[in-house]
């Protein structure tokens, strides 16, 4: 059996990632990833079992642990804000961004598992729960469906954005607000 060099693990999982956020676990292709990579697919297969294996090794546990992070900090932190003065500030939205964009490859990866759907979505809509929490109003049921189906939106429009190629914290920026203003009006 060959010896597992770093520099080829590296570049297989860089492939990967390209691969699993592009076109999903499912579509994704060990042929096209080995190719990616510079290798043959059979030497894939000497440093992952399977395509399971390798899409599991695409995502390091710190991301996960992050984004828990940032979602619990995001719904626990319900203050006494305003809708009206809900805004989309680099305080409340800017390390939320920052994520996003400093971990494209892993968030698009993330997002594909259903597990993971109701985090991001959480995470998202942080801003809108601190808003009903700081007046003390509970959300109805049909209310609370709107809320989730609002930033479900969201959600798939900034994995677009991340998807279709290098997005910008301005353009994240914006779909948020986008959400945000859509709140203002709603409620």
């Amino acid at each position: 059996m060959q010896a597992r060099k770093e520099h080829i693990h590296k570049a297989i999982l860089e492939a990967a990632k390209d691969e699993f956020a592009l076109k999903g676990r499912e579509k994704a292709s060990l042929t096209a990833i080995a190719k990616a990579a510079g290798v043959s697919p059979g030497t894939v297969y000497i440093y992952f079992k399977d395509k399971r294996d390798l899409y599991d090794s695409c995502l390091p546990p710190s991301v996960a642990e992050e984004l828990k992070k940032l979602a619990d900090s995001s719904i626990l932190n319900a203050g006494n804000r305003r809708l009206e003065s809900l805004t989309v500030s680099r305080d409340s939205h800017g390390p939320i961004i920052e994520f996003l964009l400093r971990n494209r490859r892993e968030v698009l990866i993330l997002a594909q598992r259903d597990e993971w759907e109701g985090v991001f979505v959480g995470l998202l809509q942080g801003s809108a729960l601190e808003y009903f929490d700081g007046i003390g109003r509970a959300l109805s049921q049909d209310e609370a469906r709107f809320l989730r189906f609002l930033y479900e939106g969201l959600l798939e429009r900034i994995l677009t954005a991340l998807r279709n190629g290098p997005a910008t914290e301005e353009e994240i920026r914006k779909l948020i607000a986008y959400h945000v203003a859509g709140l203002k009006g709603v409620f």
